[in-house]
């Protein structure tokens, strides 16, 4: 909060400082800002401009914060997901022997399953960090997972 201030209230002292009616004031060329109605034009537009960077800076901020509650509320549903995804890989390998898989594919079958259940359960904990980025990848490997299964056993 205290670097918020000093970002809007520092260069606004400035600012305003600078349009003081002293002998400190810059000199300009042409009228002088020592002029009232020239001096109360410049003040007004000064402070719409500083109104219009205020509330500008204000919108970043508040939509920078939404944006981080977003992505932290987006992990959470990813993480429960994945805890969903980890029971359906479990349910997957409660129904293999009804499946009738030959001796060759039932370890395929099984080993899919795993698999897919182990990535569901770095999905949870890399949401559960917060750590989007590796989610890409994670997840990538996660549906290669599922398209090498479907692509094996759901023609049979």
């Amino acid at each position: 909060m205290i670097k918020l201030l000093t970002l809007f209230c520092l260069p606004a002292l400035v600012l305003l400082q600078s349009c003081a009616v002293d002998g400190n004031a810059p000199a300009t060329s042409g009228a002088g800002v020592a002029n009232p109605e020239l001096h109360a034009l410049m003040a007004k537009r000064i402070n719409v401009l500083i109104s219009q960077m205020d509330a500008l800076m204000t919108d970043q901020v508040r939509t920078e914060t939404e944006l981080d509650q977003a992505r932290k509320q987006n992990a959470i549903r990813i993480a429960d997901s994945a805890a969903e995804l980890q029971r359906a890989a479990g349910q997957i390998m409660a129904i293999q022997p009804k499946l009738a898989l030959d001796a060759n594919d039932a370890p395929v079958f099984h080993a899919l399953a795993v698999r897919l259940r182990g990535q569901g359960a770095e999905l949870e904990a890399l949401a559960k960090r917060n750590q989007i980025d590796a989610l890409r990848p994670a997840m990538a490997r996660t549906k290669d997972t599922c398209m090498s299964c479907h692509t094996m056993f759901r023609s049979r």
